[in-house]
């Protein structure tokens, strides 16, 4: 009942935050997941409909590309524990190192494209 209690407690809290401020500490919790729950379906609507690429690109096939790269780095962070968990701690030997080699390979793609992402920030505009 005291957990119950709590739970209701900081869900009124939380609400009344999101009210009055934008914001509540919930979100703060877990803050890489927030920003990225909020950004994915936003970039995956802009790839869809942008028909423009920035200027220092040669084509709209090569801008989309990199936005595929910045909606997979964004959508990565939040399953990357459960898929780690799921692919990786429950293997032994050779099959945990592939699927450990196969983690490496997804979180430098995951960082390349959150780097991909800042850096043509001030681009993903139409």
């Amino acid at each position: 009942m005291k957990y119950f209690l709590e739970r209701v407690t900081n869900n009124i809290k939380w609400w009344f935050q999101k009210k009055s401020r934008g914001y509540s500490d919930l979100e703060l919790w877990n803050l890489d997941n927030t920003i990225a729950e909020w950004i994915v379906p936003r970039l995956k609507a802009f790839r869809n409909r942008t028909q423009a690429y920035p200027a220092n690109l040669e084509s709209l096939e090569q801008w989309q590309e990199m936005l595929d790269e910045m909606i997979f780095g964004f959508e990565f962070t939040l399953i990357s524990d459960d898929w780690y968990r799921d692919n990786v701690f429950q293997c032994s030997g050779d099959m945990h190192d592939k699927k450990m080699n196969e983690f490496e390979s997804m979180v430098k793609r995951a960082e390349n494209g959150r780097i991909l992402f800042a850096k043509h920030f001030c681009g993903i505009w139409w």
